[in-house]
């Protein structure tokens, strides 16, 4: 079973009000600035699907790919994260 570390962000203020909210990302919190801020939740380990895995793109960033190769995207849905594949969504559960 693959899991992975991913932090629930809550941005509170940023220039556009459509991005404030609740987010998942593989990173956490980078810090509050002058244009943004809000916080993160410290990191939970969720339960990736099978033949999922966590790997570096080829500019460095941590990305999760899915069985084919493709890179995922991450999105909040009723406050878990869901993967966004090409085959569909995928809620994740807690490890």
């Amino acid at each position: 079973m693959n899991t992975v570390k991913l932090y629930r962000v809550t941005t509170t203020e940023k220039h556009q009000i459509s991005e404030q909210g609740v987010s998942y990302s593989l990173y956490p919190w980078s810090g509050n600035n002058r244009d943004y801020e809000g916080s993160d939740d410290g990191g939970k380990d969720f339960v990736l699907p099978d033949g999922f895995q966590v790997s570096d793109s080829t500019t460095g960033e941590r990305q999760i790919y899915d069985t084919k190769g493709e890179s995922c995207g991450i999105t909040n849905q009723s406050n878990s994260p869901c993967l966004l594949t090409s085959d569909g969504d995928i809620v994740l559960k807690t490890a």
